[in-house]
């Protein structure tokens, strides 16, 4: 029984970091990765 319940608990955690790494890369996916110094010149600088 303490085997089984280890072994639960190794795939919860597996489940957790896996849907992490999942949702982080769903979102990176479709982002520019720009620098923060020279933000692309999407609004015209108001002066």
């Amino acid at each position: 029984m303490k085997n089984f319940l280890l072994l639960l608990f190794a795939l919860l955690i597996v489940v957790i970091f896996g849907g992490a790494a999942f949702f982080f890369w769903d979102i990176s996916k479709g982002s520019r990765f720009e620098r923060l110094d020279q933000p692309a010149q999407e609004t015209p600088a108001e002066e």
